[in-house]
C-alpha cells in the first residue's frame, strides 16, 4: 500500500483532498532538495533516492521513509516557519500522516483489540480514510 500511494502521488504529482486543497509530490521533492542544500536533515531520512525511486521501486523502505511521520513533521515545521515553497503544504502533511499512521496500524497490529486479522485491519484503515472525508480527487489534466 505504501508503494502504491507513493507511485500514484509521484506519477500524478497532485491530488486534491475533500476540501479542494492540494496534495503535492513537489513538497517532498523540495524537502529533499532543501536538506541536501543545507547539509542537514530535519529528523527524517529523505534523500534523493526517495525522490528518484524508480530504479529502486521494489524497496518498501524507501516508500515507508517517504511517508513517515518525521517527513510530515519536517514539512509542517517548514510551513509554520513560513519557508518559501512550503507555505501551503498542510494538505500534504495531513495526507502523509494518514498514510503513515494507517500503515503502521495495519503492520503493527495495533487494531488487534478491534479485529483479529490484518485484512480486516486494512479494511478498517481504508474505511477510516473515507470516514474522515479523505476522498482524493485526481488532478484532471
Amino acid at each position: 500500500m505504501l508503494k502504491l500511494a507513493r507511485d500514484a502521488l509521484a506519477e500524478l504529482k497532485t491530488f486534491y483532498n475533500a476540501d479542494g486543497e492540494k496534495i503535492c509530490w513537489n513538497y517532498i521533492a523540495d524537502l529533499s532538495a532543501l536538506q541536501d542544500q543545507v547539509g542537514l536533515h530535519f529528523g527524517n531520512k529523505l534523500t534523493s533516492r526517495h525522490v528518484n525511486w524508480r530504479k529502486q521501486k521494489m524497496k518498501v523502505k524507501l516508500a515507508a521513509q517517504t511517508f513517515s511521520c518525521s517527513a510530515s513533521d519536517a514539512l509542517e515545521y517548514l510551513s509554520q516557519t513560513e519557508t518559501n515553497g512550503f507555505l501551503e503544504c498542510s494538505a500534504t502533511v495531513d495526507f502523509i500522516r494518514q498514510v503513515c499512521l494507517g500503515c503502521c496500524a495495519c503492520a503493527c497490529g495495533s487494531f488487534h483489540w478491534y479485529c483479529n486479522n490484518k485484512k480486516h485491519a486494512f479494511l478498517l484503515f481504508i474505511n477510516s480514510l473515507f470516514t474522515v472525508g479523505f476522498f482524493l480527487r485526481l488532478n484532471s489534466v
